[in-house]
């Protein structure tokens, strides 16, 4: 499981539990606020990511390049949870060539090859508005850990037409779908976005927006926590790993 998933499951579910006695603590107890927030840099500026970093950003999308990011890209990045958004059809060399460099998740788009589905890794597939509405229910059977939704265009301020198009698909799978936004939301904003589902929010990241990411940071530390009723599936599922197929008899030893 990549370290975004585990970012999102703690958004809907709130800190890990602190052991009773003499039980151990967990790994991370960082706080994490009901929208995961992820920046989208425009390029592999290793100067930007240790802006982010100071700031308190610390979940990161970065472009693909011709290879795999090395020396000073891969050391501004150290210690961050950071993906790779895949465009066209990369090998899938290209991406186990992310992976072993650090990258926690890559974004695949729905015109890549096959080969680049898997078990392994944070896979996660890049949607559109525009994608088939009879392929929404095969959304869940693909090999990936959730997707990213990348509406396009939206309102100035958000309508509520452009939350039905994230519930077209968050509706459709029990995997996380992330939202892709063109532009930073405003404080006024965040609660429809949580209250529809909206656990995982990427903005642009840019040198001249840094400050407004740091109150967009703050806006989300501040924000509470949704109360999901228990008659809602959960926004964030885990797939259980596989197993053996039962035997013709299994069924039936009760």
């Amino acid at each position: 499981m990549s370290r975004l998933l585990e970012k999102l499951r703690r958004a809907v579910r709130g800190e890990p539990r602190q052991p009773i006695g003499f039980g151990r603590p967990p790994a991370d107890s960082t706080r994490v606020p009901p929208l995961v927030l992820v920046a989208r840099l425009a390029d592999r500026d290793p100067d930007l990511v240790s802006r982010l970093r100071s700031a308190g950003v610390d979940t990161l999308l970065l472009p693909a390049g011709p290879g795999p990011l090395e020396g000073p890209e891969t050391e501004a990045l150290a210690g961050l949870t950071w993906g790779v958004s895949l465009s066209g059809s990369p090998s899938a060399d290209l991406v186990d060539g992310y992976l072993r460099a650090g990258a926690d998740f890559v974004v695949v788009e729905g015109s890549g090859p096959a080969s680049l589905l898997g078990e392994d890794g944070g896979r996660y597939l890049a949607l559109t508005p525009d994608f088939p509405d009879g392929l929404l229910r095969s959304l869940d059977l693909l090999p990936v850990e959730g997707f990213w939704l990348r509406p396009g265009p939206v309102g100035d301020p958000l309508t509520v037409l452009d939350m039905l198009v994230f519930l077209k698909f968050a509706a459709a799978t029990r995997k996380p779908v992330l939202y892709e936004l063109g532009r930073l939301p405003s404080a006024a904003e965040l609660p429809a976005l949580r209250d529809v589902g909206v656990v995982g929010l990427a903005v642009p990241a840019t040198a001249a927006n840094i400050e407004a990411l740091v109150r967009l940071r703050e806006d989300l530390a501040g924000l509470p926590r949704r109360r999901v009723p228990s008659s809602e599936r959960p926004v964030v599922t885990v797939p259980p790993p596989p197993g053996p197929a039962p035997g013709p008899d299994e069924d039936d030893e009760e």
